[in-house]
């Protein structure tokens, strides 16, 4: 039952919101998420490479996260006046 209830959770938190037009999980981590299934249709189609890692510093990481979460926020905001 938990693995059910993780697996809802995750549909939910991928699931665009009617108010700001963007998933919870991308205005928290400020990219869309990258389930089971979009894993497994990206192999079968061969639709694209999976990235290497990159070596990034923190601060590089920190920089990126927040330019990424700011696009969220500005989407966000843009969608939730018009909405």
């Amino acid at each position: 039952m938990a693995s059910l209830h993780g697996m809802m959770l995750f549909a939910v938190r991928e699931s665009a919101n009617d108010t700001t037009g963007l998933p919870p999980y991308t205005s928290v981590y400020g990219r869309l998420p990258v389930g089971p299934l979009s894993v497994l249709k990206n192999i079968w189609t061969n639709e694209e490479d999976f990235p290497t890692p990159k070596n990034k510093s923190t601060a590089e990481f920190l920089k990126d996260l927040r330019d990424k979460l700011e696009t969220a926020r500005s989407y966000s905001n843009v969608h939730a006046v018009s909405a």
